[in-house]
């Protein structure tokens, strides 16, 4: 994907996310109850992010999603949508238990000559930094 993209000089960009207050889930609801949330965050965010993007989770409650074809800030367009849906559409866990669910991210377009490492090094300290601003937030990565 990325060597294609750089064959047409399209833009890419990476965002790492990360689920806020995850671990109070799992204190709270059960790891059960964790796993329903990391699924249909999945499941919801496969119908909002474009077809042809990568999505994937990298570790915990942190997700990746590459964008290709990123021109004219359309991921943080994507990620803002997100955003909306997931505080508009509380996850049900069972009849009673809805869980309002938010999310930190960072998202880094990748320069020229740039490595993948380097790309995920400059999301990832972006989605920190989200985090430590008050969550619920989406930094663009310098």
């Amino acid at each position: 994907m990325i060597k294609v993209a750089n064959r047409h000089k399209d833009d890419i960009d990476l965002c790492m996310i990360d689920i806020d207050f995850f671990k109070s889930i799992n204190d709270s609801y059960g790891h059960e109850a964790g796993d329903i949330v990391l699924k249909k965050f999945v499941e919801n965010s496969s119908h909002i992010i474009r077809e042809y993007d990568l999505f994937g989770r990298f570790g915990g409650e942190e997700f990746v999603i590459l964008f290709s074809r990123a021109n004219d800030n359309v991921s943080s367009k994507i990620i803002a949508r997100m955003q909306t849906y997931f505080k508009e559409n509380p996850i049900f866990i069972d009849e009673e238990i809805k869980i309002n669910l938010t999310f930190s991210a960072g998202i880094a377009k990748m320069k020229e000559g740039e490595s993948l490492r380097n790309l995920i090094k400059r999301a990832d300290i972006s989605m920190y930094e989200a985090k430590q601003t008050g969550r619920d937030t989406v930094i663009i990565s310098k």
